[in-house]
């Protein structure tokens, strides 16, 4: 995210060809810095990495609250790190905040202090967009093209979990089963070590059973674990610092530690072990958890590759700087996270697919008249990938289906706010057209609502050219004229039905573009498709 402030006077600035960036990462536990330079040819320097114990999650996970102590202590260390930054030039950053702010009922008030006293716009990620972002941590230090590897990250307030075979995230999920959680859960109180482990084990096994079952179905061959105590654990065993790599932990050498850990008062455990105080109880419950994923899962060891949610964020910002960020793989990234939503909620994937080429086709055809960029465009694939899921709910009424259980997904490279505008564009994927009479519209700015009827007019014709979701069109072409979008179909079978879905379509987007449709659509084998010769048909004339 760009800083907001701006750059100090005074300072001398990168010079030619250097880039200054900084990734933020607010955690439950702690909060983190970094700050790297890249060189011309694209070498990266750190320049500074700094962490403060500001324990956010404090107690947020059984209120609901972030405590006004940790919520000042936050500020505090926030408006250091932006003079940090600004000290450095920084000139492109990403500010993230993970689980304890987005499960509080008061983060808008942090994320407003935020805003005025350290004039950072923070943004709260989903774990979805969490899990992505350390599975390309590890995918840029371990190579995973070769193999079938868990990638498992214990945050503070949850866990995040892609299973990556041969280098594609076939499963991503993010659970409530944080280190700070779990402490304040189950080791507080007079319970025995035996009772605290054995109502941890319990809970890991209740929450992680069904996804557990999937990635058994994968078979794993390795399991990566991410996070400060994941990394603490492999420094004792081990004895190897961060900065030396990925370092294997043997599943006995883990066992043996973890019953160290639950024996030891937590003074003892930082003596023993040399911990940061926010570390002493944290690394119990994470030590346990990661014993019972090796048992599970059959596995006699993990590696830990020692990096973070950090390492993610600049490996996004580092690629967009130096020209290697590619858009086209970043839509198929999100368009395959839209996809296991749609698998979650039954949906037809053919169909799915089908509508997404058309909508981007007519997208592309159409930039002279809407001037969007690539960002839209990966909205509006992710909108007509999931356009018909409220079908799961009832078919009825599944366009207002499809907008209730879209904006409240998770799906990693979108935030929550683009989230928003991809569920609006589905709710108008049919029926009536966008209005102010509409509170999911009227909520949006008036830039947002222009994009949304943009893009719901793309795709309400794309839906009308599948109605029958039989795959009819085998192609199509769309060339806008003057007042005119000519589109030339080849089909398979009759094709009555999509002529009509069209003319009663394209209404809206004569509103939004001022186009007629005109539709050509002639069979596959060359024959007229549907018994009619080769005619152009204006359906918007057709429609009034």
């Amino acid at each position: 995210m760009p800083s907001r402030m701006p750059r100090p006077t005074g300072e001398t600035k990168a010079g030619a060809g250097e880039h200054t960036l900084a990734a933020l990462d607010v955690g439950s536990n702690a909060i983190r810095l970094q700050i790297v330079s890249v060189r011309p040819g694209g070498s990266v320097v750190e320049l500074e990495s700094l962490r403060e114990p500001v324990r956010l999650g404090r107690r947020v996970f059984l209120t609901g609250m972030l405590e006004e102590s940790e919520i000042e202590r936050a500020v505090q260390c926030l408006a250091a790190f932006r003079a940090t930054m600004d000290r450095h030039l920084v000139e492109r950053s990403r500010a993230v905040a993970t689980s304890a702010v987005r499960e509080a009922q008061n983060r808008d008030l942090f994320l407003e202090r935020v805003s005025n006293v350290a004039g950072i716009d923070l943004e709260p990620i989903s774990g979805a967009e969490e899990a992505r972002l350390l599975t390309i941590a590890v995918v840029r230090r371990v190579d995973l093209s070769k193999q079938r590897a868990l990638v498992f990250d214990i945050g503070g307030g949850s866990v995040e979990l892609s299973m990556v075979d041969r280098g594609k995230t076939v499963l991503s999920e993010s659970h409530r089963v944080g280190a700070v959680r779990l402490a304040e859960f189950f080791l507080e109180g007079k319970r025995s070590n035996e009772e605290k482990e054995s109502l941890l084990v319990e809970y890991f096994d209740r929450m992680l059973d069904a996804s557990l079952k999937q990635i058994e179905k994968l078979k794993p061959e390795a399991l990566y674990a991410t996070g400060g105590n994941a990394d603490s654990i492999a420094r004792i065993l081990t004895g190897e610092p961060p900065d030396a790599g990925p370092v294997e932990v043997k599943a006995k050498d883990l066992e043996e530690v973890t019953k160290r850990l639950f024996d030891l008062e937590p003074e003892e455990r930082a003596k023993k072990f040399d911990l940061r105080p926010d570390r002493v109880d944290t690394i119990v419950p994470s030590a346990s958890l990661l014993c019972f994923l090796l048992r599970r899962l059959e596995l006699p060891s993990l590696w830990a590759p020692r990096v973070g949610l950090r390492d993610g964020i600049l490996a996004e910002l580092v690629d967009q700087v130096v020209g290697r960020y590619d858009s086209a793989e970043a839509e198929r990234g999100v368009v395959a996270e839209a996809e296991r939503v749609g698998e979650h909620y039954r949906y037809d994937a053919a169909h799915a697919a089908r509508v997404r080429h058309l909508a981007l086709t007519l997208f592309d055809a159409l930039r002279p008249h809407h001037h969007l960029g690539e960002r839209e465009r990966r909205l509006l694939a992710v909108a007509a990938t999931l356009h018909d899921v409220g079908a799961f709910v009832g078919y009825a009424q599944h366009h207002k289906h499809s907008y209730y259980l879209i904006a409240n997904a998770e799906i990693g490279g979108l935030s929550s706010e683009e989230l928003r505008l991809v569920a609006v564009t589905a709710r108008f994927h049919r029926r009536a057209h966008p209005s102010e009479r509409h509170d999911e519209y009227a909520s949006l700015s008036r830039p947002e609502r222009k994009l949304v009827s943009r893009l719901a007019a793309i795709l309400r014709l794309a839906d009308g050219l599948d109605r029958e979701h039989r795959q009819k069109v085998t192609s199509l072409t769309a060339s806008p004229r003057k007042r005119v979008l000519e589109l030339r179909a080849r089909v398979q079978g009759d094709f009555a039905l999509e002529r009509w879905a069209i003319e009663s379509k394209a209404a809206l987007f004569r509103e939004v573009f001022g186009l007629e449709v005109q539709l050509q659509a002639s069979a596959a084998s060359g024959a007229p498709a549907n018994g009619h010769a080769r005619k152009a048909t204006r359906v918007g004339q057709a429609a009034k």
